[in-house]
């Protein structure tokens, strides 16, 4: 799943003014993208908007960041024996 920046949110969270965050990208078509933000989790807090409205919140600090991971994470630390 992508992330990608975010320079204000189209729905009018935070007070509808310009932040600088990063959010979950996890839906996007010729209709449709959708941003998970973890300030506002859960599968009814996912915002939904036109491709315009993203372009715009994108690109909207002067350019878009998008990161991708393309391999697995490491595993995790061992814990004590048992």
């Amino acid at each position: 799943m992508p992330a990608v920046t975010y320079s204000h949110s189209p729905s009018g969270r935070y007070g509808g003014g310009r932040i600088a965050h990063m959010v979950n990208l996890v839906h996007a078509d010729d209709r449709y993208f959708a941003v998970l933000d973890n300030n506002y989790i859960g599968s009814n807090q996912i915002e939904w908007m036109t491709p315009e409205e993203f372009r715009r919140s994108w690109t909207g600090l002067g350019g878009g960041w998008a990161v991708i991971l393309l391999a697995a994470p490491p595993p995790p630390s061992p814990t004590g024996a048992n």
